[in-house]
């Protein structure tokens, strides 16, 4: 009966507004952000959160860390800031994951610099002798030495499923608006930002077309699509995948060898 009063709904919101009207009508009920299902789990993140955590894992790649650092890295900024890049807390604690400038954690703007921040977190996770066989909040504790350390378990499902999604294209559908105000951020600065992440990438670039060369590519194009309402991603196609803001358009399109983004 719900289905059957939507599409009744549709019909009429196409006959009102046209299919200009109708556009704008569906557009407006987007809800910029991204969401992961598994099979053990389902959520949904907005874009800085889903932005974050995509910095997060591509942070660790560079570094040629493993990928259970990403988890224990999820779990600790899902309790600290829900994965928001936050410039307040508990007494001098900022960023995603609430580090403190008097704790020797960095000045305030390295803190509150995603990939900087999460660089340290991993640094300081790498220094603890048997991370790897620890709980993911064992080992998140022993980094963040919060007063509340069990909080941290609940969030080990989620950091899981998160680092899976941010691996296959299957397991992530992010959506963005199409219409209003347009981000046109320079093709050059975005590849500078996506270098700054992920280590130099090899690109190139025509107007607001960029091409990118890399084995990681599908790694790499998530953190596009996540990053899409910062920088203005409107496309992307990689191996046989397209991807829009309304979300992936088709996963059997022509095979391509580069990773093609286009910006607004």
């Amino acid at each position: 009966m719900r289905k059957l009063l939507a599409l009744v709904l549709t019909g009429v919101l196409l006959i009102l507004l046209g299919k200009w009207g109708y556009a704008r009508v569906h557009d407006a009920l987007v809800l910029p952000g991204c969401t992961i299902t598994t099979e053990a789990e389902e959520f949904s993140l907005d874009s800085e959160q889903s932005a974050n955590a995509a910095t997060i894992a591509a942070v660790a790649y560079r570094r040629g860390i493993p990928e259970r650092a990403i988890a224990v890295a999820f779990t600790a900024a899902q309790q600290e800031s829900k994965l928001r890049n936050l410039d307040y807390g508990d007494r001098d604690s900022l960023g995603i994951f609430q580090q403190r400038p008097s704790q020797g954690w960095g000045d305030r703007a390295s803190i509150l610099d995603p990939a900087r921040s999460t660089s340290r977190f991993y640094s300081a996770l790498m220094a603890i002798p048997g991370w790897e066989k620890m709980p993911l909040a064992e080992a998140a504790q022993e980094v963040q030495r919060s007063a509340a350390g069990s909080a941290y378990e609940k969030w080990e499902g989620r950091a899981l499923a998160l680092t899976q999604a941010l691996n296959d294209p299957s397991l992530i559908a992010c959506r963005f608006h199409k219409f209003g105000t347009q981000v046109h951020t320079p093709a050059e600065e975005v590849i500078s930002q996506a270098s700054k992440e992920w280590g130099k990438i090899k690109a190139t670039h025509t107007g607001r077309v960029i091409k990118i060369s890399s084995w990681q590519r599908t790694r790499v194009a998530l953190w596009f699509m996540t990053h899409a309402n910062e920088y203005g991603v409107s496309q992307l196609k990689w191996n046989q995948v397209e991807w829009d803001r309304y979300g992936v358009k088709s996963k059997n399109a022509n095979k391509v060898s580069t990773l093609t983004v286009t910006l607004q």
